[in-house]
């Protein structure tokens, strides 16, 4: 039944892609800046979605990395030096699109998994983006997310009245997140109460606090700090036996729902821009594509020790059920 699972695809058929379905670009090299805190999984499946428009890399494509692992303020300076390198395009994942934008008005920048780029003033808009940054979405943006995730986690659990979001309070655009969820919890004649942390230290106390506030189910929103703390996380809720309804779809041990955008076309999507720009596409002229759609994932095994039986009809709409 597991039909959409993100690491899934990277580790699998992705990494293998064929050769070059397409003609080469006759005479023509480029230079790809990849800006990210890591290259795999990611970069892997891009690589060969790219090779399969006819660019490879040791042939007629070089690829200039710009990682900053666990130092994210090296992004600005990361960002500088592939402007220095003269880059044809930098793709950037995550926050690494403000430090590129913020580097060169000029370069392409392809983004993946961006939140707001017209909020945060990376384009002028989705359709006409104007400037020098397009790409791809992480969600549909807070308020229609937020809308989504409370239906389906309020369906999952029709008996609970009060929610807790778990979140990073150093994550600043959390917080939108967390008020687009509390106003459709509260249009779903539910209540949300908040359970900010900024370190492991602060798990034990939020739990026992969200618990007296009557909390009957965690909702995690993934960062890097809560994927860090993910089995802490876990250990605590079950011990309280609440379940976890986790934001995205990475490896979360005893999450009861998952519910995030689909990933696992986003690489081919993602190298379907550079390949355009590459071949003289304008990058203000490519519109900002959301995510293709929603997957929703529910683990059963968890549902059996937490007791809590979930409807037939949220079953049937999961694409991925663990039994």
């Amino acid at each position: 039944m597991d039909r959409r699972t993100f690491l899934g695809n990277l580790a699998g058929g992705l990494l293998a892609a064929p050769l070059a379905a397409e003609a080469q670009p006759a005479g023509k090299s480029a230079k790809l800046g990849y800006l990210a805190d890591g290259a795999a999984p990611i970069f892997n499946p891009i690589r060969g979605q790219l090779r399969e428009r006819g660019w490879i890399e040791g042939q007629n494509l070089t690829v200039v990395f710009g990682l900053w692992g666990q130092y994210r303020e090296r992004a600005r300076d990361l960002a500088k030096d592939l402007v220095a390198a003269d880059v044809d395009v930098i793709f950037a994942v995550g926050p690494a699109a403000a430090a590129a934008k913020e580097a060169t008005t000029t370069i392409p920048i392809v983004m993946l998994f961006s939140i707001d780029p017209v909020g945060s003033g990376l384009a002028q808009s989705l359709r006409r983006p104007g400037g020098n940054v397009t790409g791809l979405l992480w969600d549909t943006g807070a308020d229609d997310y937020s809308a989504k995730m409370m239906e389906v986690f309020t369906a999952a659990l029709p008996g609970a009245r009060t929610f807790a979001a778990l979140w990073n309070l150093d994550f600043a655009i959390h917080r939108p997140y967390f008020e687009a969820a509390e106003a459709a919890a509260s249009r779903l004649g539910r209540r949300m109460v908040a359970a900010g942390i900024r370190a492991g230290k602060d798990l034990e106390t939020v739990f026992r606090r969200i618990k007296a506030d009557g909390a009957e189910a965690v909702i995690v929103y993934v960062d890097p700090l809560t994927f860090a703390l993910r089995d802490s996380i876990t250990t605590l809720a079950m011990s309280h036996r609440l379940p976890i309804l986790v934001t995205a779809h990475f490896q979360f041990k005893d999450a009861l729902i998952v519910f995030g955008p689909h990933t696992a076309d986003m690489p081919a999507r993602a190298a379907n821009f550079v390949d355009r720009i590459l071949r003289g596409a304008i990058p203000s002229d490519l519109p900002i594509e959301p995510p293709s759609k929603y997957d929703l994932k529910i683990d059963l095994r968890v549902a059996h020790v937490l007791r809590v039986t979930i409807p037939l009809s949220l079953l049937l709409r999961a694409d991925q059920v663990i039994e």
